[in-house]
């Protein structure tokens, strides 16, 4: 269960499971495959998803990222564990399950499911997104210049990046 000192994050997350729109005060990042916004040409050619692969090519290459994504997501849990949105619950609950973990952000990149991940020790929010991508919500303003370089140091190191 979440701790007091984390109510804003169960709100937040309550907010977006809700409405899909966060309420409260936040920083919002995209992590992903393209180092810069597609534009609408771009996205025609480059956007991936699982349920639009036609040939062995796309499909290496979708699976190139969805590893690189589990493997920031794993790397983001050994720096601290995380914790997953429960819905039904209304609640954060710990992640202590790693193949739970891979589970969820397959699930999430092939659109199958959608998942709220919070961090604690980043106070950041990480949701799947389309595209094979993540949108990171960063709440604490006072620890944003700290959290947001570490994140960008992990994605970039799993190739891929943050857009602002």
């Amino acid at each position: 269960m979440l701790s007091n000192n984390n109510e804003h994050a169960l709100q937040f997350a309550l907010s977006l499971a809700d409405t899909g729109e966060p309420t409260g005060r936040y920083e919002r990042r995209l992590i992903g495959m393209h180092d810069h916004w597609l534009t609408e040409a771009e996205a025609d050619e480059q956007i991936i998803f699982y349920q639009g692969i036609k040939d062995e090519q796309g499909y290496n290459r979708y699976l190139s990222q969805e590893a690189n994504l589990v493997a920031l997501y794993l790397e983001l849990h050994r720096c601290a564990p995380l914790q997953v949105f429960q819905e039904s619950e209304e609640q954060f609950q710990a992640l202590d399950d790693v193949p739970e973990l891979i589970q969820q952000v397959t699930l999430g990149t092939r659109e199958k499911a959608y998942y709220i991940f919070y961090s604690p020790l980043f106070d950041s929010i990480f949701t799947s997104a389309h595209d094979v991508a993540v949108v990171l919500y960063m709440l604490n303003n006072e620890a944003k210049p700290r959290a947001e370089y570490t994140i960008a140091q992990l994605v970039k190191a799993h190739h891929l990046y943050m857009l602002h």
